[in-house]
């Protein structure tokens, strides 16, 4: 959950840096293929912040409904048979 919170702080420092960048280069005329390049990586860096931020809530709410000790169980299982089969 932390290296999520930080990969959020990182997309939200690179959108705000492509939007301002963008805009410099929108008002000092530079060329159109890097304005279009800055509103690019802001639109990446946004939708990855936002989708981020909804799997955090979601999985807030998961852990509260996962049998843990099941899971761990089947998993243990499983990895046991496929000893067996190989």
């Amino acid at each position: 959950m932390k290296a999520v919170k930080k990969m959020i702080a990182i997309l939200r420092i690179l959108g705000i840096a492509a939007a301002i960048g963008g805009g410099f280069g929108f008002y000092f005329q530079v060329h159109p293929l890097l304005i279009a390049l800055a509103g690019t990586v802001f639109g990446y860096a946004l939708a990855e912040n936002a989708a981020l931020q909804s799997r955090i809530r979601t999985w807030t709410r998961m852990q509260e409904y996962l049998d843990w000790e099941r899971i761990d169980c089947t998993l243990k299982s499983e990895h046991d048979n496929a000893d067996v089969i190989d």
